[in-house]
């Protein structure tokens, strides 16, 4: 089994279906009734710094980015109003980006280092 079924009572209220990739955390893909595919990136962002006085300062937010992934037709995206439809589409396209690593340490400067992880409920 690819995906898990992880719709909220809000998002399937309002016609979308999320799906979790088993495969790859923080990957989901979303379908909407209004004919879209989208694959959602929920990245979770820590940024570590070192302060003047010796202070280890923690900031963490959680990033999401939405990228539609419809077929382009003509120069426009196609929208596709077939459940079953979309679910190929979110299948094909995450057969195609496999093992896609969300995970990244930058550092800025001597006391500053950003992590960034894959947002996993």
């Amino acid at each position: 089994m690819r995906f898990l079924d992880s719709t909220t009572n809000r998002q399937r209220a309002n016609g979308t279906i999320m799906l979790e990739d088993v495969i790859n955390p923080g990957i989901y893909y979303a379908l909407t009734k209004s004919g879209k595919v989208y694959k959602v990136s929920k990245t979770r962002v820590k940024t570590i710094s070192k302060s003047a006085d010796g202070n280890t300062n923690v900031s963490t937010r959680t990033n999401t980015k939405y990228n539609c992934i419809n077929h382009v037709k003509n120069g426009a995206r196609s929208n596709i109003f077939s459940i079953i439809n979309q679910m190929e589409r979110a299948k094909s396209f995450s057969e195609k980006n496999n093992n896609v690593s969300l995970s990244n340490a930058t550092q800025i400067d001597n006391n500053t280092i950003i992590v960034t992880t894959p947002f996993v409920k």
